[in-house]
């Protein structure tokens, strides 16, 4: 009998809407969607796993599999602190509306400021496009699951 592959895809709010490409061994062999899980079957030997968005993707991950193996891995987003990045942002964004004369509250450190928030955040996000486009997504065991060892 082949082994399997259990894929579970944390729901988050990071790519909610979208689905990841699953490759095994260099081959599209499904999608996975936002706190869903997929099983794909694979003969028993070494393989390579790598999910994929758009230009993004994760590590390729290797496994081991042997007759009527089951391996349980989980992918997640890489983007670690992008939430508490985001509400700053939205801070920020909401701070100019409300706040109509910035300059009489921050004083000269107001140009300061609004670049440190609004720039942290943007270098963040182009860190994930550009150099770390491999490490946008992760993979890893999922040791959530009650089956696995």
């Amino acid at each position: 009998m082949p082994a399997k592959i259990i894929l579970s895809r944390k729901s988050e709010f990071m790519n909610r809407t979208r689905g990841f490409k699953v490759l095994i061994d260099g081959e599209v062999v499904g999608k996975i969607s936002n706190g869903k899980t997929e099983e794909y079957h694979v003969v028993a030997g070494s393989h390579t796993i790598e999910c994929k968005i758009d230009w993004c993707s994760s590590e390729v991950y290797h496994v081991q599999a042997k007759e009527d193996d089951t391996i349980y891995l989980r992918v997640k987003s890489g983007m670690k602190y992008f939430l508490p990045l985001y509400i700053i942002f939205l801070l920020w964004l909401v701070s100019g509306i409300f706040i109509r004369n910035k300059s009489e509250i921050l004083g000269d450190a107001h140009p300061w400021i609004q670049g440190v928030v609004l720039g942290i955040p943007l270098l963040y996000m182009l860190y994930y496009f550009t150099l770390g486009k491999k490490k946008y997504l992760v993979i890893d065991k999922d040791k959530t699951n009650v089956f696995a060892k």
